[in-house]
C-alpha cells in the first residue's frame, strides 16, 4: 500500500512539474521573437540606448554599431538631442516595470524603455527590431500633467470650433441657398396655375354663347306681339292698341 502511495505521489509530482514547466515555457514564448525573450530584448535595447548616447556625446558615429542596413544614425541622434533639451542629463533607466515593454507585430518587435532626467522629467526611447536587428531608435519626452491638460484642452477647443464652423456653414447654406430655390418653386407653381386657368376658361366662354342669344329671342317675341296687336287694332277700327293686351300667341292649325 505504501509502495502504491509512493508511486502515485511521484506521478503527481511529475505531472505538476510538467505543468509548471509548460506554463513557464508559454510565458517566455509569449514575447519570443526569433529566440529573443522580452527580458533579453529590453536588455539589448538598454545597451543600444547607451551606445547611442555615447556616440552622440562624443560626436563619433562609428561607436554606434548595427548590422541593420535600414537603421539611420542621423535621425536617431537628432531625436535624442531634441529629447535631452527638456530631459536634461540622463540619470538612469526607469525602475517602474510598466515603463518597460516589448510587443511583437507584423514580424517586428517594438521595445519601449523609460528614462529619467536631471530636470525631473521622463522620456521614452523606442527601439524597433526586425530580423536584421535594431531598425529604428525613436526618442521622445513624456508630457507633464500640465502639458497633457493643455493638449487635451486644445483638442477640445479644436473639436468645438469645428462643430461651430459646420453649424455656421449649414446656417449660411440655409439662408442663401434655400430662398432662391423657394422663389423658383413659387414661380413654377404660379406658371402651372396660369396654365390651369387658361384650360378652364375656354369652356366657360362657350357656355356663355347660348345665354347671349336669349335676350335676342325675347326681343323678337316682343316685336311679333307689337305687330299682332297693331293688326288686331286695325281690324277693330281702332287707332291704337289701348284697351286690350295680348296674353299669348298660338300657331293656327287651319290653313
Amino acid at each position: 500500500m505504501k509502495k502504491w502511495l509512493s508511486v502515485l505521489t511521484a506521478a503527481a509530482a511529475c505531472v505538476l512539474l510538467v505543468s509548471v514547466s509548460g506554463l513557464t515555457v508559454n510565458a517566455a514564448s509569449k514575447y519570443d521573437y526569433h529566440g529573443v525573450t522580452e527580458e533579453q530584448a529590453i536588455s539589448d535595447s538598454e545597451y543600444r540606448i547607451q551606445e547611442l548616447a555615447q556616440a552622440v556625446q562624443s560626436g563619433d558615429s562609428s561607436t554606434f554599431t548595427s548590422d541593420n542596413p535600414e537603421v539611420s544614425y542621423e535621425k536617431s541622434a537628432e531625436q535624442w538631442n531634441e529629447m535631452l533639451t527638456k530631459l536634461g542629463d540622463v540619470t538612469g533607466f526607469a525602475t517602474d516595470p510598466s515603463k518597460m515593454s516589448a510587443q511583437i507585430k507584423n514580424d517586428e518587435m517594438t521595445v519601449s524603455v523609460g528614462l529619467t532626467g536631471s530636470t525631473g522629467r521622463t522620456g521614452t526611447v523606442t527601439v524597433i527590431y526586425n530580423t536584421y536587428g535594431p531598425k529604428e531608435i525613436q526618442s521622445s519626452i513624456n508630457d507633464t500633467f500640465g502639458e497633457g491638460m493643455a493638449k487635451a484642452g486644445m483638442n477640445t477647443l479644436l473639436g468645438m470650433g469645428m462643430a461651430f464652423f459646420v453649424l455656421i456653414l449649414i446656417a449660411l447654406v440655409i439662408k442663401f441657398a434655400f430662398p432662391p430655390i423657394n422663389r423658383l418653386s413659387q414661380k413654377m407653381e404660379a406658371d402651372r396655375n396660369k396654365t390651369d386657368v387658361r384650360k378652364t376658361a375656354a369652356p366657360q366662354v362657350e357656355s356663355t354663347v347660348p345665354a347671349a342669344e336669349a335676350p335676342q329671342a325675347a326681343q323678337d317675341d316682343g316685336a311679333l306681339v307689337a305687330v299682332i296687336a297693331a293688326a288686331v287694332a286695325a281690324a277693330e277700327g281702332r287707332s291704337n292698341t289701348n284697351g286690350f293686351v295680348v296674353r299669348s300667341i298660338r300657331k293656327s292649325r287651319t290653313r
